[in-house]
């Protein structure tokens, strides 16, 4: 659905045509593209500068961004207009991990909230959406330490790891936002106060502490 031919796409027949498109470009470029020839790869829809396209591609991703409140984009995810958001994204990645992003992109990328492993992101959310189901059921997220979900995921050690990331500055500002809007106790303190009083309402009930 696009004319974006990679630098080393070779047709089936063996036609070197990303090299022949970069050429074009730099013609234009040098102003020594024809003008009848520049209108003609204009009405099939090339992009002259790519970077004008990977700024669509962040537009994009910003726009999901305020729609969904995160930026994690799933793999397969395809926009209205036919771009493959969640495949760019996922190129994204490949090419940090290969040290081929640029630092500029790289961290423009960071400051809209981009979680870069996204093996991660899938186990994070999952853990989210137990931390949601609690709150839902429980009209809070006080999670103890300790406490195991009836299919075995320790929720309140990856509750306490959130705070650790949070407190060593190590926890991406998306995941501490959305942890905030579902009314997570950061503070240790806090916390201590609250399970202080649970302890004081058995007191209250049963008439010691023996818990």
């Amino acid at each position: 659905g696009n004319c974006n031919v990679p630098q080393k796409f070779i047709t089936q027949d063996g036609k070197n045509l990303g090299t022949w498109l970069t050429y074009q470009r730099v013609n234009r470029r040098k102003g020594k593209l024809r003008k009848e020839l520049e209108q003609k790869l204009e009405e099939v829809g090339i992009v002259w500068d790519r970077i004008e396209s990977w700024e669509s591609m962040v537009s994009l991703l910003l726009k999901f961004q305020k729609r969904e409140r995160h930026c994690n984009v799933p793999l397969n995810y395809i926009t209205r207009d036919g771009k493959k958001l969640g495949s760019w994204l996922n190129h994204q990645r490949f090419n940090r991990r290969k040290g081929k992003l640029r630092i500029s992109r790289e961290q423009k990328l960071d400051e809209i909230g981009i979680i870069w492993d996204n093996i991660s992101t899938e186990s994070w959310e999952g853990m989210y959406s137990l931390l949601l189901e609690f709150h839902k059921r429980e009209g809070n997220c006080k999670i103890p330490q300790g406490y195991i979900t009836q299919d075995g995921k320790k929720l309140g050690t990856w509750l306490m790891t959130q705070r650790n990331y949070r407190r060593k500055g190590k926890l991406n500002k998306d995941r501490e936002q959305r942890l905030n809007n579902a009314g997570i106790l950061w503070d240790s303190t806090e916390y201590w106060e609250y399970m202080y009083s649970l302890l004081l309402e058995v007191q209250e009930q049963e008439g010691n502490c023996n818990v």
